[in-house]
This record gives structure tokens, sequence and C-alpha cells, in this order.
């Protein structure tokens, strides 16, 4: 009869006693009505200026439990024309300090094309970003020429943040062009990290039924 290592065993116990893993892509934030659809008339103007005076837009999210981000989507497009700058733009994930965007990047994106006015951008994800349950995290849209990123249909409201100077400093807007503020058209994807520990009991029925079985095979070896 062939011998099973005791090693093999020991391990089956170990990586059946604790395991971390994770589920399919849910979503952390969405504010776009159905089929990714958002207010197509009214949005913040993300603007490259250059001297350092690019209009740059960020919105905040606030996730409920922690996420392996996979993607993120905007309602972010590009207003075509002579004087209209360059397409694209460039999309940083970046850390909260004190209610405002931080300079700790975590992730970033630049689309050499942003998707036409009543489509959404779809960023996947490069890194290993966990984003973490009760904290804030801001998404800034820097333009590469006159980009308009629109508001949602829903009537959502958050932390909206602008700056003026190419994020050297932020503010808050209480409104915009005469209207109430909203949250401009986004969605965060990830995939929730769920750790998973057996109960005491499971433990022991399954250390009993590994010794057991240990047993079983020393017996049949000396047989």
């Amino acid at each position: 009869m062939k011998r099973t290592p005791f090693r093999t065993l020991a391990s089956l116990v170990l990586a059946m006693t604790a395991a971390t893993t994770i589920a399919r892509a849910n979503t952390i934030y969405d504010n776009f009505g159905p089929g990714q659809t958002y207010d197509i008339n009214y949005g913040y103007q993300v603007v490259k200026t250059g001297f350092g005076l690019d209009k740059l837009v960020a919105v905040s999210f606030l996730p409920k439990a922690d996420y392996t981000l996979t993607q993120i989507e905007l309602g972010l497009n590009w207003t075509a024309c002579n004087i209209c700058g360059n397409d694209g733009a460039t999309i940083d994930l970046v850390s909260s300090v004190n209610g405002l965007p931080g300079s700790t990047v975590l992730e970033s994106w630049s689309p050499g094309h942003l998707a036409a006015l009543g489509s959404a951008d779809n960023l996947m994800s490069h890194k290993i970003v966990t984003l973490m349950g009760g904290t804030e995290y801001w998404i800034v849209a820097h333009p590469n020429g006159f980009d308009g990123w629109n508001w949602n249909n829903q009537g959502y409201t958050g932390h909206v943040a602008t700056s003026n100077s190419d994020g050297a400093s932020w503010s808050i807007p209480m409104s915009y062009g005469g209207y109430p503020a909203e949250t401009p058209a986004f969605a965060v994807l990830g995939n929730p990290v769920v750790t998973s520990t057996p109960e005491p009991s499971s433990l022991m029925l399954l250390g009993s039924g590994a010794l057991g079985t240990l047993g079983v095979i020393r017996r049949r070896f000396k047989a």
C-alpha cells in the first residue's frame, strides 16, 4: 500500500482552516441611470488651459466594505472643435486628506480617446488596489482639452471638488452655474474581499478526521 506523507494531510488541514476568497465584481458606487445614462445637457467643465491653471474636477465615494478595485466608469467626454485642445484625459484615483483630494495616487489611467456624449468611459484596473470600507477616496479628472464631466440623472449628490490651479488647491462648490450641485456620472466596481473562518466545532471534526485517516494509513502500512 502506498504511504501518504503526513505533510500532505497537515497542509490540507491548514488550507481549509482559514481562506480568503474573492467573489465576482460588485457595485461599490453607481449613480448612472439604466444603461449607463446620464444628463447630457449639464455637467462640470474640465478644461486644459496651461500655465498651471488647468480646471480639474474630482468626486468622492465611500466603500461600505473592503473591495479590490476592478474598474471605474465615467460620463466624461471631449468637446471636439478647432480650439478645444486634444482628446483624452488623465484620471487619478487618490486618497482623501481633510475631506479633499490628496496627493497619493493609488492608480492612474490616461485614455487617449474619451467616450462620445451619451456614452461612458470604462477604465479597467491593472493594479491590485484594495479599497477599505469606511474610507473616502476621490476620482480626479485632468483634461487634455475642453472636456465635460456630465451630471448624473438620478438626483445623486455628494462631495465634489473643483480646482482652478491644476490641483494645487481645491474648493467644494455649493452650486454650479446657478444650478444645484450634483455629482458627475460615475461608477466604481470591485470584488468584495471576504475572509471566512470555520467554527471551532468544524475545526475539531476536521482535525479528528485527518488524524483518523492517518491512523488507518499507518495500520494498513504495518499490516
